[in-house]
């Protein structure tokens, strides 16, 4: 079952994103993420999931779509299971932190 997992994982980071660092213990996902491409549109409509996720940027910057809104180093987001966000684009590329778990785990 990890296996499958794992694979499910890598396929959602290999479209969207470059990962550093990537790392599953006990149903927690953390990864490094590189959004190295500005300019360019992550995601193209507001996503929701089944799943926390917390996300801390690391350098550069990240513009939210939907909240009209640009965050830089230093911003930090918690997200519940089914919380909207995104569509997201980059103007000058950003590194970021993101570990997801699912309720109850």
């Amino acid at each position: 079952m990890v296996r499958g997992r794992q694979s499910r994982i890598k396929n959602y980071y290999a479209e969207n994103r470059l990962f550093a660092v990537r790392s599953i213990l006990a149903g927690v996902i953390a990864a490094v993420l590189l959004l190295a491409v500005a300019g360019r549109l992550f995601f193209l409509q507001v996503i929701r999931h089944d799943y926390y996720e917390e996300v801390h940027l690391l350098a550069g910057e990240l513009y939210d779509l939907t909240l009209d809104r640009v965050f830089t180093a230093g911003h930090y987001a918690s997200r519940p299971p089914g919380m909207p966000h995104g569509p997201y684009r980059t103007g000058t590329g950003c590194t970021m932190l993101e570990i997801r778990y699912r309720p109850g785990g």
